[in-house]
């Protein structure tokens, strides 16, 4: 759907920020703040489905025209007939970026064109037995 918002973020993103997080509990010159608890890791780059499905009919050189736009929903609720939900889902990453002594500003994301351009790299060719 072209409604409810969600947020991608490359698994090299999360790797990183976990290895911030371990290096600021095990290197003594590093004072992490970690305790106990969730930390969320997300990008801040949302997309909807619809948008993400043309991204990756671009990147495969895919004609737009292929890809159909249902949109039944609008900035009111979810499409009908579909489970409620919220439109935003983004993390909230504060915690995390509490504890690491940063900000989200400061680490760079992967952008998700980036992000889907490396993962769609030799599809599907590379997925293809035999």
């Amino acid at each position: 759907d072209d409604w409810a918002m969600r947020f991608p973020t490359n698994v090299e993103d999360v790797a990183k920020v976990l290895k911030m997080m371990i290096d600021q509990l095990v290197i003594p010159s590093k004072s992490g703040v970690f305790s106990a608890g969730t930390y969320h890791v997300a990008s801040p780059y949302g997309t909807t489905k619809y948008h993400l499905a043309l991204l990756q009919a671009k990147l495969l050189n895919i004609s737009l025209d292929s890809v159909e736009k249902k949109i039944v929903g609008d900035d009111s609720g979810p499409p009908k007939n579909s489970a409620s939900r919220p439109q935003c889902t983004q993390l909230n990453c504060d915690d995390t970026w509490n504890a690491l002594l940063t900000n989200d500003e400061s680490f760079e994301f992967v952008t998700l064109n980036k992000g889907m351009e490396k993962a769609l790299t030799g599809f599907p060719d590379r997925f293809l037995c035999c």
